[in-house]
């Protein structure tokens, strides 16, 4: 069979057989337009790529054989439109990067990179810069590419993160300029001058000039102190955002969150937010369906959804902060009216639940924990009680009498993995089955996830 004048080229498995060498041998790179390789360890067709001279699409995500010398063999592609790196062991980008004229989508995710050439301000009409080095929160740095002068001339850029913004008041105003980004995930330095500095006074300004183009934001401070203040300052708020993330210390969430009605997803991590700074400015939001409370979000002792806190589009609310705040969330009759999905995080912590009857539209309940945290046991107890009580109640409940029924499996696993998760399904018929999985490490966790049958 001949192979030519094959244009779209996908490669699975190592490369390294017989046939899969004889099958390479035979297509023409010449006439090769897209190619593809997953999970390849071998190099040899690595070692020409620089004779697929028409190649418009290279994807390399999670090639274990790809190295710093087969980037700069692409970088030899001038017809590329997209690259993706995603996965691999890549640590270095050569200048010649910016020799890609056509280039749309750049995805250099999970790899080994510290940083991006400043030549890649030369790429015109990339679209989607995606970055992130995969040991990106070490522990005594942050591993970020920070935005380079010369940002405005990428004038086609849709999409950018993760990126850093160090301490240059110049990069922070070029920002602005970018008139068709979309989406950014942007850190910024404490050397950016603090939050009534020149830099992020001009990058309010930036993010105010985004009001009619940002739809997805992720703001974070890569010190956590409170250098996040300066979004209390944004003239004109991104109001068409569909997404945001703050993460990072502040005094309560600013105002502007208020008047986000596109919004549909807000994710909080080291905010450090206390009494109503949460819910207070989130409840009214027309179209938000999901809050994430991650670490050291809440500092307050009680999360409470108030009867003031209607939210009228809220699904689903996750609080998965491992932290000893806040010790209890609690629910008032008349909030969260539309909640189905409630997700909480115990570790080992003494936490609680409190008036979870209130929320008459629950159907999922998903707790985590360590299995030997008697706080959580007793949350687990309260709602088998209250879902029974629910059944036995009649109305929409089914007629089959609850019956009680374990079933455990275990599996060996990677200690990095986590270590067990015991899932608990209460379904139509009442029957709760229990799924387990054990490691070497023996540390063990517990994850319950509860269906409502047929809720309320």
């Amino acid at each position: 069979m001949s192979y030519s004048i094959i244009r779209h080229l996908s490669i699975h498995g190592t490369g390294q057989g017989r046939d899969s060498r004889h099958g390479v041998e035979e297509v023409n790179p010449r006439h090769v337009r897209s190619l593809t390789l997953f999970k390849l360890e071998g190099r040899m067709l690595l070692n020409h790529l620089g004779k697929f001279t028409l190649l418009r699409v290279l994807d390399l995500e999670d090639c274990e054989g790809v190295t710093n010398k087969h980037v700069r063999y692409a970088c030899q592609l001038g017809l590329l439109k997209f690259l993706s790196l995603r996965g691999t062991n890549v640590s270095k980008v050569p200048p010649q990067i910016g020799k890609l004229e056509h280039l749309q989508t750049f995805d250099a995710r999970e790899t080994c990179l510290d940083g991006l050439p400043e030549t890649i301000t030369s790429l015109s009409r990339l679209e989607h810069l995606q970055f992130s080095n995969r040991k990106m929160w070490s522990v005594n740095s942050v591993i970020m590419w920070s935005l380079p002068r010369g940002l405005s001339k990428m004038k086609a850029l849709q999409e950018v993160g993760v990126a850093r913004l160090g301490n240059n008041a110049k990069v922070a105003q070029e920002m602005g300029e970018l008139d068709r980004l979309q989406q950014l995930s942007l850190y910024v330095d404490p050397d950016s001058g603090g939050p009534d500095g020149e830099v992020l006074q001009q990058l309010a300004l930036s993010l105010s000039k985004k009001s009619c183009s940002l739809r997805w934001l992720i703001i974070g401070d890569t010190s956590y102190g409170k250098t996040l203040n300066f979004l209390h300052r944004i003239p004109s708020p991104p109001r068409l955002l569909e997404f945001l993330k703050i993460d990072g210390a502040i005094d309560g969430l600013p105002s502007w969150v208020r008047s986000l009605s596109y919004l549909n997803c807000i994710f909080v991590s080291f905010t450090a937010l206390v009494d109503d700074q949460l819910f207070g400015v989130l409840c009214n939001l027309s179209n938000l369906k999901t809050i994430w409370v991650e670490r050291k979000s809440y500092n307050g002792h009680a999360l409470v959804a108030r009867t003031r806190h209607n939210f009228p589009a809220l699904r689903d609310l996750e609080v998965t902060a491992d932290d000893e705040l806040p010790k209890v969330c609690r629910f008032e009759q008349g909030s969260m009216v539309k909640l189905e999905k409630l997700k909480l995080n115990f570790a080992d912590k003494e936490k609680s639940i409190d008036g979870i009857e209130h929320l008459t539209n629950l159907k999922v309940v998903h707790l985590m924990g360590k299995k030997d945290n008697p706080a959580l046991k007793c949350a687990l107890d309260q709602l088998k009680a209250d879902n029974l009580s629910m059944l036995s109640s009649g109305g929409a409940a089914p007629a089959a009498e609850a019956k009680k029924e374990e079933k455990v499996e275990e599996k060996e696993e990677t200690a990095d993995d986590m270590d067990f998760s015991l899932f608990a399904r209460l379904v139509q018929s009442s029957e709760l089955c229990l799924l387990g999985r054990k490691t070497k490490s023996h540390d063990v966790w517990i994850s319950t996830l509860f269906y409502f049958a047929n809720h309320r």
